[in-house]
């Protein structure tokens, strides 16, 4: 969301036709996690992806026009979704709490309802005293030089990380997650122009 009086994205033109979508955050977080997902193919994946995004089957390059348009409009391509101290996968349980303390919402009860702009807006402002906000502040420290005066606090700081690190997830080992989704896109924005 860039401003405060403008609407969710709702629909995308693809081929001069406007198509509704609905990108709630879990179906964004499954499409990101599909984008991971090695046994699938990029048809696939795009095929699952716009089904995801609208209910319907559409042809593959309505289907990858669709994806992209969507995921280009929403951000989550690049900065929005940079998962250098989270992650939506592993943290699920601590994002989930997070919500239902500071929100008072329940996740699981507005999955298909919460808009994943709604989403981003509020997981971004998840005040401090969250377990999550917790353990990527703890992620994100860097571990200082070690010294007579900080020698507790540095081993527990290591400990904090160890115990919070977050696994190499699929994909992962090859490519950083932006790098993997500007991949997807360049390959969908290839497919959407009719070259797939």
């Amino acid at each position: 969301m860039r401003d405060l009086y403008s609407d969710y994205l709702h629909e995308v033109e693809v081929g001069g036709c406007r198509v509704k979508v609905w990108p709630s955050f879990d179906v964004v977080i499954q499409i990101i996690d599909l984008q991971r997902n090695k046994a699938i193919t990029i048809e696939d994946y795009v095929f699952t992806a716009a089904e995801l995004l609208t209910g319907k089957r559409y042809p593959l390059h309505v289907s990858a026009a669709i994806v992209t348009e969507t995921m280009e409009k929403l951000g989550s391509s690049e900065k929005r979704v940079q998962e250098a101290f989270f992650s939506f996968t592993q943290d699920a349980f601590l994002i989930y709490a997070a919500f239902r303390q500071a929100y008072g919402i329940d996740l699981h009860a507005e999955r298909g309802k919460m808009h994943f702009t709604e989403f981003v807006a509020l997981f971004s402002a998840l005040p401090e005293d969250t377990r999550l906000s917790k353990v990527m502040s703890v992620r994100a420290q860097p571990i200082p030089a070690m010294n007579k005066n900080n020698a507790k606090q540095v081993q527990q700081l290591i400990r904090l990380k160890t115990l919070w690190r977050l696994k190499p997830e699929e994909g992962d080992e090859e490519e950083s997650m932006q790098n993997g989704l500007q991949k997807i896109f360049r390959t969908l924005q290839s497919m959407a122009k009719g070259g797939g």
